[in-house]
Formats: structure tokens, sequence, C-alpha cells
């Protein structure tokens, strides 16, 4: 990129990270789509509801992992579905760039709830309104802890059968080697 650009991502991610409105998701890789995520769930009531297309690598990718714990933790991430879809989904943007579609259920404020019921998860489907079937699982904040404690981010199993197989195998064999959160 040219060089004003280049100063001008730089500016916009040093005032992401300094400025402190951000502090789930201003560390790291800034990625424009993590800090408007991570407003848009604080001006969220309590028991409202939103939901955001955005690329992929927010269910992947280790700068979106705190946003994605506390999520968890908090009982609010709702729906998870990680499209494949047949052709691109938007002008300009290539086919390969994979798109989620997220839907939060409350805000910061949401109260806490006694049972957590975790997010339903589906990793390639075509459309996010068409039922999962054996596609979609359920993902609370003790199973990313489980099989993802490095990271956690969330797992992409194929499906409900996959993820049954995958925490029972982390439930007797754990993980091999746990880094500290700031490692």
């Amino acid at each position: 990129p040219p060089a004003r650009l280049r100063e001008d991502r730089a500016r916009a991610a040093r005032a992401v990270r300094e400025y402190g409105r951000h502090p789930l998701t201003g560390a790291g890789e800034v990625n424009a789509y993590l800090p408007f995520l991570e407003t848009s769930w604080r001006l969220l009531a309590p028991s409202g509801r939103a939901a955001a297309v955005v690329p992929a690598g927010v269910v992947s990718d280790r700068s979106s992992s705190r946003l994605l714990q506390e999520w968890l933790e908090r009982d609010v991430l709702e729906t998870v579905r990680v499209l494949e879809p047949e052709r691109a989904l938007f002008d300009g943007v290539t086919g390969r760039v994979g798109v989620a579609v997220l839907a939060l259920r409350g805000g910061t404020a949401a109260p806490a709830v006694a049972r957590p019921r975790g997010a339903d998860v589906a990793v390639g489907v075509a459309d996010p309104d068409a039922d999962a079937g054996d596609r979609a699982f359920t993902v609370d904040a003790a199973t990313v802890a489980l099989v993802n404690p490095n990271t956690r981010t969330l797992p992409a199993f194929v499906g409900a059968a996959e993820a049954r197989v995958v925490e029972a195998v982390h439930r007797r064999v754990p993980v091999l080697v746990t880094r500290a959160p700031d490692g």
C-alpha cells in the first residue's frame, strides 16, 4: 500500500490500542471488524439482540479470542454460522474469504444465567437461515477451555458427532502444552 495509507492504518490501530475503548479487541493485530463488534456489544441493551456478518476469522483468529471468551463466559453469544457459500457473497471480495454470521443475545449488562445455554455453532453451511442439522453443535466457555485452552478460539468441528468425540478425547487426554494466557 502507499505510504500515506500505511501511516493512516498505523495511526488508527494505535488509537484503538491506546485509548482504552476496546479492551478486548485493541491488542495484537487490529482488524476493523473486531472493535466494531466489541462496540456493538457494549451498546447493546441487557435484553437486546444483535447480528453481524463478518470475516470468518472472528471464530479462529487469536486477535478475537478475548472477545469470544467474554461472550461465552457471559453466555451472550447465541449463534455462529461459518458460511461456505457456492459463490462470492460480496462484489469485489473473492469467495475464498470466509464469512461468518453471529448473533448476540444481550449486552455487557445482561443478567447472569444460572445454567449457560452456550452458542449454537455450525461450520461450512451455505445458508445461515437453513437448519444446520448434523453440522450444528453447542459450544460454551468450558468447551473452549477444554479443547482450545491456548488460543481460546472456537473449535471448528464439522458437526455434532465430531464435537462429541473431540470433547471426550480431551476429557481423557489433556492438551500436551498449555501456555500462559499472555504467551
